[in-house]
């Protein structure tokens, strides 16, 4: 199917009624990301395609939602919802192996992140998109000479960027491996920045199993009783989820946004309500057959 402007705009429209509930942070964000905003200057149909990309990935990373309406099988739900609670990493066996000073790694290991590590992932991604969208642009240029130092320089960043990505999602810890501020610009292991480009594909293929597809296996074992797009009631924004969250758990919303991994936060918050969904119904049940 041939992208059309009238496609996207559609599109897009979904995406953005979709996730009109995130909150003010991203709609501030949405407008940057918007034909003619700062990070996507321009009005041609690259530039909304460029922003139906950023929606579907902000959609896919941070919205996670059911399209299924397959009913639930509830105890394979609860074992997988175990298992993302014990925070277990998944590995991915490389084609070609690296050395990491005197080992030589065959295997890495895919970790399941923090929202805040996640968020972080979210901005490195952008970039990674619209390098690769601009190097296609480069590619079709009709002064191939006049472009090459540019191409160089954008693989160069594209190639940074990707390490950064890596190393997120290779590090144990659910929080980003280095530190940040405005004077610092963290750099990725060597050896990650020596994977075969095919390996590159293969761990951040698995970190979207490890984090997105655990999500919504949590999801889904929601109680039908929480709002949700599906039942057309308003969805929590992610403050109100950490702030819920924080109280019911004691901790500090700065923990669990870097401190736990978003997937076990879900999965726990999920059993947290199913318990009560549960307890609430057993309750309406016996009151029902005492009338």
């Amino acid at each position: 199917m041939a992208l059309s402007r009238r496609y996207l705009s559609e599109r897009i429209a979904t995406l953005e009624k979709a996730l009109a509930l995130e909150g003010e942070t991203f709609e501030k964000e949405r407008r940057d990301f918007a034909p003619g905003g700062a990070r996507n200057p321009g009005r041609r149909i690259t530039n909304l395609f460029l922003y139906h990309e950023w929606l579907a990935r902000r959609d896919a990373l941070l919205g996670a939602r059911l399209t299924s309406k397959a009913p639930l099988d509830y105890v394979a739900a609860e074992r997988e919802l175990l298992r993302v609670l014990s925070g277990e990493p998944e590995l991915v066996t490389l084609v070609r192996p690296v050395v990491d000073g005197e080992r030589t790694l065959e295997t890495l290991a895919v970790f399941p992140k923090s929202f805040h590590a996640l968020v972080e992932m979210h901005r490195w991604d952008a970039e990674a998109a619209f390098i690769g969208r601009h190097l296609v642009t480069l590619r079709e240029s009709t002064s191939p000479d006049d472009s090459v130092d540019l191409v160089q320089r954008c693989l160069a960043r594209l190639a940074y960027v990707n390490g950064l990505l890596l190393w997120i999602v290779t590090h144990p810890d659910p929080d980003v491996p280095y530190a940040l501020g405005d004077n610092v610009r963290p750099v990725a292991p060597a050896y990650l920045r020596d994977l075969d480009a095919f390996d590159v594909l293969r761990v951040l293929k698995m970190h979207h199993t490890v984090n997105g597809e655990r999500i919504r296996y949590a999801e889904q074992f929601i109680p039908p009783a929480t709002a949700t797009p599906a039942t057309g009631a308003a969805r929590a924004t992610w403050s109100t989820f950490f702030a819920t969250a924080s109280a019911e758990m004691g901790l500090s919303p700065d923990t669990l946004t870097h401190r736990w991994s978003l997937a076990a936060l879900v999965a726990q918050r999920a059993l947290d309500a199913r318990s009560k969904w549960d307890a609430h119904e057993a309750a309406k049940a016996a009151a029902k057959r005492s009338a």
